[in-house]
């Protein structure tokens, strides 16, 4: 049985979030770039802007291997005048 285990991020773990951003996502969606390391660095944009919002982030544990995470960022709303 596989038990999951949730805690805190951590900077350390940006390293290993940005690669499982870019396991798991297709990328060449956002851009007619093909080179695996402009998508890689696509995805720490990406990543950074989105922890840099964050207000809550933990990540996901399977078997010493984070497997996920977890970001919550404040919804933003645009105010009409």
């Amino acid at each position: 049985m596989t038990t999951i285990q949730y805690r805190d991020a951590e900077p350390e773990d940006f390293t290993v979030i940005v690669d499982l951003f870019v396991s798991n996502m297709n990328l060449s969606v956002f851009t007619t770039a093909t080179d695996d390391e402009a998508l890689r660095q696509l995805a720490t944009i990406f990543m950074a802007k989105d922890i840099h919002r964050a207000t809550f982030m933990q990540v996901a544990r399977c078997n010493d291997t984070l497997c996920g995470v977890i970001i919550g960022a404040p919804r933003t709303t645009s105010i009409e005048r």
